[in-house]
């Protein structure tokens, strides 16, 4: 039998009438979850973890607060996101090539202009030039 997703307004009524009824005659425990829970159509177990609930929000009974269990929900939820996009990062840095951090600096230069014939005076300022990957700029090459 699926659950009932009972309103919050209705939640806050019945933990206030068991409230008000528990401080009138605390003996009766028992009977007031069941004679509440059967005036507003809920299970008297429900409305006793409601009561729970709210005494662990107030501080009365030990317990996780219901922010705090959200804000671990949250916090949970966002370390599976992290470590999967580390798992996505880790697989996509294993299909790119590696190089050493101790290789000449010759091996760290992308692209070289192609040699070729000189047209003009500015082909000789540009032929000496190359990218470097590590600044992301041009250099004077060797």
């Amino acid at each position: 039998m699926p659950q009932k997703k009972y309103p919050l307004e209705l939640r806050e009524r019945a933990v206030r009438m068991v409230v008000d009824a528990l401080e009138a005659d605390p003996g009766a425990r028992r009977g007031i979850f069941r004679r509440i829970g059967d005036q507003l159509g809920v299970n008297p177990e429900t409305l006793r973890s409601w009561v729970n609930q709210d005494q662990v929000d107030v501080g009365d009974r030990p317990g996780t607060t219901t922010a705090d269990a959200q804000r671990i929900k949250d916090l949970e939820k966002e370390n599976r996101e992290l470590r999967r996009a580390n798992q996505i990062l880790k697989s996509a840095s294993a299909c790119l090539p590696r190089r050493s951090s101790t290789a000449p600096r010759s091996s760290l230069l992308l692209h070289r202009r192609a040699q070729g014939r000189i047209r003009s005076r500015a082909d000789l300022c540009h032929a000496a030039c190359c990218w470097c990957e590590d600044r992301s700029e041009y250099l004077l090459c060797p």
